[in-house]
């Protein structure tokens, strides 16, 4: 009697800037000349390390791409305004703040090459922001997915085959994470984004209104799924007075409930910009990001030892075996893509 192992199969997904600015502002590393490096040095061994402990089908590095927030900030101008990059320690670029701005762009060109040579598939179709390819791809691979990520707008992907590993705090989140630490199920963390705001993103919420007092309001956040931004509004608007027990006693308010009753216009609009369960995805970006997830990739030790050597960069002499590992399953992945195809 023959058995039949069904194999299904993993994707590390990761939201490239995101990991690429942890380990630029943390890791002190320079190249040979003494030039900074650390944004480089941390991205490849903060992948490796992904690599080794997930021993995914196949891995992807998801980048914003050109013109990204447009869409966004055709909803409101001031979408991401603000956002700045802080070094956590002394850094001497005898130079000015433009000179170390470079000095970023170079090291995410420099990782970006990197990360071709190691066989691992990048992600960045024009006018699409990361998060929005991240969440088309949870929808579209069949396997289980990990998104790597510290930013919480990932929250919402949470689902039966979808969960968040945090590297700074070394957890993989699921949906009883998301309930514990922000009140509410998974499926409804963005109408409680929605109206609370999210400062990284410069999008302004109800002042005075968090996640907890959101579901304090409407307890049904923890135990209904997909209840719709619609819905929440709604029972919020019932519930923002309180009757009076006799007749001529005037129903008493709740506070926060009609602030956020009078925001509502502005709680649809910020739902369009924080909400990553329909994402932004034209049908040419959709297809972009399906080609660029599946296109053919090759692992190149060689060159990549070579272009350690011309960058001045050190790493250990088995840093690449992990990767091998990987182009061998992502290669039988793909194949098995092409024949379904066929």
């Amino acid at each position: 009697m023959a058995f039949t192992i069904a194999y299904r199969p993993t994707f590390v997904i990761v939201d490239a800037y995101n990991f690429f600015i942890r380990h630029y502002v943390v890791n002190p590393s320079m190249d040979v000349n003494g030039d900074p490096i650390g944004g480089v040095v941390g991205t490849l061994q903060g992948l490796r390390k992904l690599v080794d402990r997930f021993k995914p089908t196949s891995a992807f590095v998801v980048w914003d791409g050109e013109g990204s927030a447009e869409r966004r900030r055709s909803i409101r101008g001031e979408y991401k305004e603000g956002r700045k990059v802080r070094l956590n320690r002394e850094y001497d670029f005898n130079t000015t703040a433009g000179i170390e701005l470079r000095n970023m762009d170079e090291q995410v060109a420099c990782a970006r090459e990197f990360i071709g040579l190691l066989g691992v598939g990048q992600i960045n179709p024009a006018g699409v922001e990361a998060d929005d390819s991240i969440a088309y791809l949870c929808s579209v691979l069949d396997g289980r997915k990990i998104v790597v990520s510290t930013d919480n707008d990932m929250l919402q992907l949470i689902g039966p085959d979808v969960d968040v590993y945090n590297p700074v705090k070394d957890r993989v989140l699921k949906a009883e994470d998301v309930l514990k630490e922000q009140g509410c199920l998974p499926s409804n963390f963005a109408c409680v984004k929605a109206i609370c705001g999210d400062r990284g993103d410069n999008v302004s919420g109800v002042a005075g209104v968090g996640p907890k007092g959101v579901v304090k309001i409407v307890p049904e956040l923890a135990t209904e799924e997909d209840m719709g931004l619609g819905r929440v509004l709604d029972l919020i608007e019932e519930r923002a007075y309180t009757p009076g027990k006799k007749e001529n006693v005037k129903a008493k308010a709740n506070t926060k409930a009609v602030d956020i009753t009078n925001m509502r216009g502005h709680i649809e609009e910020n739902m369009r910009l924080v909400s990553l369960r329909d994402p932004l995805v034209s049908p040419d970006a959709a297809r972009s990001i399906r080609s660029l997830a599946t296109d053919k990739r090759e692992f190149r030790p060689v060159s990549i030892r070579a272009k350690m050597l011309t960058d001045g960069i050190q790493l250990s002499d088995d840093f690449d075996r992990q990767f091998m590992m990987l182009a061998s399953r992502t290669s039988l992945w793909l194949n098995g893509q092409r024949k379904n195809e066929e």
